[in-house]
């Protein structure tokens, strides 16, 4: 899928990182994502609330974070926005009272 379907099908709202690897030379950014499945559109109940969801981006440009300033646990997604190219994601550390964004320019995203 493209980045703005992405970002337009999965409300990542509560989520939070489990796990996020950047691959500068392949160009490609994975998130295991804690996600709220009982947030989105399409939940029934009886299905899982939580539960991991695998998202790889490719053909990544223009990623500066450094990763080892985030505590994946700690930073909660408040929203995902795509503007002018760029997908950004919001994050808060409730516990710390900090708060970061994430923004890379890609491609093509495939969720698991």
């Amino acid at each position: 899928m493209n980045p703005l379907e992405f970002v337009s099908t999965y409300y990542l709202h509560d989520s939070y990182f489990e796990k996020i690897v950047y691959y500068p030379k392949k160009r490609e950014l994975l998130m295991d994502i804690n996600f709220c499945f009982w947030m989105q559109k399409d939940f029934k109940q009886g299905d899982p609330e939580n539960g991991i969801l695998s998202v790889s981006f490719f053909n990544v440009s223009k990623f500066t974070f450094n990763l080892e300033e985030l505590a994946c646990d700690l930073y909660g997604i408040l929203n995902v926005k795509f503007e002018n190219d760029m997908i950004t994601f919001m994050l808060y550390d409730d516990i710390n009272s900090v708060y970061k964004e994430l923004s890379f320019s890609t491609e093509s995203v495939l969720v698991n």
